[in-house]
This record gives C-alpha cells, sequence and structure tokens, in this order.
C-alpha cells in the first residue's frame, strides 16, 4: 500500500495514528475495502492538489483508511455503517463488538451530515441516534 502511494507521489503519514489506522483497516476488512481506502486517498489528494487545497496528509489518510470501516460485520453496531464507521474511527468502538455510542462527537455528526439520509439505507433499526443535519 506505502509503496503504490509513493510511486505516485503521494504523501505517506508515518504517525502512530496513521500507523493503527493502516493495522486496522488491513487487520479487519477484506482486500477489496482496503484497496478501496487506498484509493480514495489517492484520489482526495489528487483532488486537493488539483483544486490547490491545503490539506493535512494524517487526517486525510486515517478518514480514508476508516471511512468504510462499519462494513466490517464486527464493527456494525446497529447503526447505518457511515455512522458505525464514524463512531469507530472517533475511537467510541476502538475494539470489535463495542457496542457504546458518542453520537456528539464530531466526526460521527459530520459523517451523518455529509452521507445520504439513512432512511434510505434499508436497516432493521434506525439510525444516526438522533442525530440530524445541520441547517443550511
Amino acid at each position: 500500500m506505502d509503496e503504490a502511494l509513493t510511486r505516485l507521489g503521494m504523501p505517506v503519514p508515518d504517525s502512530a495514528l496513521a500507523l493503527r489506522a493502516r493495522e486496522l483497516i488491513a487487520d479487519v476488512a477484506a482486500p477489496f475495502l482496503v484497496n478501496h481506502s487506498v484509493r480514495v486517498y489517492a484520489w482526495a489528494v489528487e483532488l486537493a492538489r488539483h483544486d490547490r487545497l491545503h490539506f493535512d496528509p494524517e487526517i486525510l489518510f486515517v478518514s480514508a483508511m476508516l471511512h468504510d470501516i462499519g462494513l466490517v460485520p464486527a464493527y456494525d453496531v446497529g447503526g447505518c455503517y457511515e455512522v458505525d464507521g464514524a463512531i469507530a474511527a472517533d475511537g467510541s468502538s476502538a475494539r470489535p463488538g463495542d457496542r457504546r455510542r458518542a453520537p456528539e462527537r464530531s466526526t460521527t455528526r459530520s459523517r451523518c451530515t455529509m452521507t445520504r439520509p439513512c432512511r434510505l439505507i434499508p436497516r432493521p433499526r434506525s439510525c444516526c441516534s438522533g442525530i440530524r443535519p445541520a441547517p443550511t
């Protein structure tokens, strides 16, 4: 993963947080999801460069690596996968199967407001734990 990004001239963060995110997704997700997450990071870097936007490579990398972790059964805590992934990324679900929720956390709130309405995703339970999109 790192070699491919380096060959493309992408910054590859080596912080403890980035390493933990990289190890986590590689340990729990299927290869297709790991590869998808790497492509998300690469596209995000290229789009930011194209638009001449400043970005923090570590935050972007960790976000890209963990953005779909809610699709992994061990991190599915009953909400829509976007919110489950945000909960995991926030550290509320640091371990698989942790059912604690932290709806007020910033990543969870931003993921819920940025994704399609959860009511469009068929799930046995409601999701977003009462989080509503911010007024525009």
